[in-house]
This record gives C-alpha cells, structure tokens and sequence, in this order.
C-alpha cells in the first residue's frame, strides 16, 4: 500500500507491505524532499548514462571507421609493393611515374633503367635461392644511392629495375649513374656460394624525352641496351 503523509516536519510518502506466513509489516517512510532529489538524480543520471552511452557508441564507430581506413592502406600498400625487394611493383611504379610528371610538368627528371648482368648465369648455377640473394643485395645498393634524392624506386620483373629521380641538371645525373654503376659493382656471397654482381645501365630524362612512363621507358630501355652492346656494367645517355 502506497499513501502520503502529513505532519509537523511536512509531507512524506510511504508504503506499507504484508511479509507473508507472519503478521509482520513492513514499513517505508520517506520525506517528500528526499523523493524529489531522489527522482532529479534519476533523472540526471539517466541522462548522463544516455550521453556516456551515446559518446562511447561514437567513438567505437569512429575506431571502425579508423581501423577500417587503416587495414585499407595497409592492402593497397601491400598490393603496390614489390615483396622481395619493397620497390614499387611494375603496375605501381608506372602510375606513380605518370602522376609524378603530370603534377611537375615542367621540373627536370632522369629516368633510369637497370638490369642485373648475366643474372641467368647466377641463377642457372647457384639456385634460385641465390638468385633471390642477389636481387635482395641490388635492391639494398640502389636504396643506398638514392635514399636522400626524393625519388620513385620500381621493379619492372625479374632482375630489371627503374628509377625516376629528380636533378638540377644532366651532368648531375651522369655522375649519378656513375656511382650506381660503381655501387652495384660487388661480390654477392650466401654460404659456399659467390657471385660477382654488375648492372648495366640506361638513362633518359623527363620532359625532353617524354612526360609519361611507357615514353622514358622506351628510350632509357633503348640506352640500356647500347650498355649492354659496349659491354656491359656501364650506362649509357639517350640520344
């Protein structure tokens, strides 16, 4: 039973409830007052629990949305990576190349091609294993030359590279191809096995022999084999 007082101190309200199998009552009293702070904390902490509740349900989606962002560029990063060697990928590499030189029509590029002398013979006598060990070892080496240049770094297939460098000028490229050359010039070792490395290359230059991908790559391709023809472990300039 539920009923309201009256006396000295004020109103209240109480209630009454039998206990079952005795002739107890239980008896509740509370002062009006301390209902109506008590129904207000209701009130407040339900609207506290509503708005906690509503931030944390935010937040769990924005982490979603963040993780989901995340993993995304994560796969397309892992989809544009060559994974021996962590260049570019040859689809990658090319659309990299195009909207470089399309954003900088007019800044001065060299366009490089590489590919690893007499790499067959390596891989024909030693395993692919080795040959693996030899494509690792390129990959370090022209990391090491171009690291600091601001450059795009592809593999085009197998033992074949490309990189687009930005130079002040031709002669600086030259020396440039010069040290690459010096560089790539080693011994590749892995167990019992010894190899001696060499890399001819060819070089053209963006925008005056071309401003897209398939176009500096046919003429540094073009350079590359004169390299090839004088015999190799050198580079040779598009002309």
């Amino acid at each position: 039973y539920n009923f309201t007082y009256q006396d000295s101190s004020g109103t209240g309200n109480a209630s009454i409830a039998v206990i079952s199998d005795n002739d107890w009552m239980l008896l509740h009293v509370f002062p009006s007052s301390l209902t109506k702070t008590m129904e207000r904390e209701a009130n407040r902490s339900g609207t506290t629990l509503t708005f906690m509740i509503s931030v944390a349900f935010a937040a769990y989606i924005a982490f979603l949305l963040l993780s989901n962002q995340k993993w995304r560029h994560i796969m397309m990063r892992h989809a544009q990576t060559d994974h021996m060697t962590g260049f570019l990928n040859q689809t990658a590499v090319r659309s990299a190349v195009n909207d470089l030189l399309r954003k900088n029509p007019g800044k001065l590029y060299a366009f490089y091609v590489f590919d690893i002398d007499n790499f067959k013979q390596a891989n024909d006598k030693f395993g692919h294993a080795f040959g693996d060990t030899v494509i690792r070892r390129f990959s370090e080496l022209i990391r090491s030359c171009v690291h600091e240049d601001n450059g795009l770094l592809g593999r085009i297939g197998g033992d074949e590279f490309v990189a687009l460098l930005p130079v002040p000028d031709h002669e600086w490229a030259k020396k440039k191809a010069s040290l690459m050359n010096e560089t790539l010039d080693c011994d590749c070792i892995s167990g019992d096995a010894s190899w001696h490395m060499s890399a001819s290359i060819g070089f053209c230059f963006a925008p005056q022999d071309g401003a897209s991908f398939h176009e500096l790559y046919k003429k540094a391709d073009s350079a590359l084999y004169t390299s090839k023809r004088k015999g190799k472990g050198i580079h040779s300039m598009f002309r």
